[in-house]
């Protein structure tokens, strides 16, 4: 559902960026991508509802291709006031405060890492080739993980456990999906 909830807006949004682009204003366009994706985001909090704080993490995508040649700090700065404006709303206007703000911190504190430690040096391990691989998986299960975590551990506790339960678990459904996706897509027509 969420594919479909926010998935096909945001590749209309950003169809309709391209098009602004053409017209020769491609820093308001994306300006534009990131303000609605802001938007969205805080609409969605203001309803009681975290699932949606990534979407501004599209538009910042945009932001650090557009803006590459200004380097890691540019786009760390505009992520860290996303990041900043999307935790305050889940403090301020969320029915769960604290788990919300930690869920929503640390998905930003996340990107930014990532973004700085691939930018900084060429990786060779294969941490990204394993996180690609469980991505849609760890999306399906990293929030109910979090969820029975926040209710039965202290915090500490559940910083820990959560993450790695969260790995361990999409792994785990990675390999129970699989060969049900490959067999369905066996008897679907080419």
């Amino acid at each position: 559902m969420w594919y479909v909830r926010v998935l096909i807006p945001l590749y209309v949004a950003f169809y309709l960026m391209t098009l602004i682009c053409r017209r020769r204003n491609a820093t308001a366009a994306v300006w534009l991508l990131y303000a609605g994706c802001m938007a969205y985001t805080l609409w969605s909090i203001a309803n009681d509802s975290i699932r949606d704080h990534s979407v501004p993490m599209f538009a910042l995508g945009v932001i650090a291709s557009y803006y590459r040649q200004r380097g890691i700090m540019f786009f760390t700065a505009i992520t860290c006031v996303s990041a900043v404006a999307t935790c305050a709303a889940t403090v301020l206007l969320t029915s769960h405060p604290l788990t919300g703000m930690i869920h929503v911190g640390f998905d930003y504190a996340l990107i930014i890492a990532m973004v700085a430690i691939l930018s900084a040096r060429r990786v060779e391990w294969k941490l990204p080739v394993v996180l690609t691989a469980i991505s849609f998986d760890l999306y399906l299960v990293h929030f109910k993980v979090l969820e029975v975590a926040s209710r039965y551990l202290p915090l500490g506790a559940f910083l820990f456990v959560s993450v790695a339960a969260s790995f361990v678990i999409a792994m785990a459904f990675r390999r129970l999906r699989e060969p049900a996706t490959n067999f369905v897509s066996r008897l679907l027509p080419a």
